[in-house]
């Protein structure tokens, strides 16, 4: 399971205590697998932290349901942590952005939406 510690937002996991901004949990665990700040630079990386191997997609759309970037696209990661950057390279414009992460483990499927804005 996962412990709450103040802020900013600590996980442990097993015996390892993790710091991330934004970090997946085995879903047979806990439904809640996306945590990032919600004030965000165009050019900041996401931390993931994977407690399982699996593949997974990292999308930001805009309001409108465009994609703007995808980080990771059906990319395979073993357990450990990784740094995505938002936009890779890519300029975006300062608004409201929804962060797409999905991901799957075996027969197990995970998604989940997370509405950001982006500062310059």
């Amino acid at each position: 399971m996962y412990k709450y510690t103040g802020h900013p937002p600590k996980a442990v996991f097993g015996n390892e205590e993790v710091n991330p901004s934004f970090y997946a949990f085995d879903s047979n665990q806990t439904r809640d697998f996306i945590s990032c700040p919600n004030l965000l630079h165009q050019h900041d990386k996401i931390d993931l932290y994977m407690p399982f191997p699996g593949y997974v997609t990292f999308s930001v759309y805009d309001l409108s349901g465009r994609l703007v970037a995808q980080p990771a696209r059906n990319r395979y990661y073993g357990k450990g942590r990784y740094s995505l950057c938002l936009t890779q390279g890519n300029s975006i414009e300062q608004g409201v952005y929804f962060l797409h992460f999905h991901g799957q483990c075996n027969e197990e499927r995970i998604s989940l939406t997370k509405k950001v804005i982006i500062i310059k």
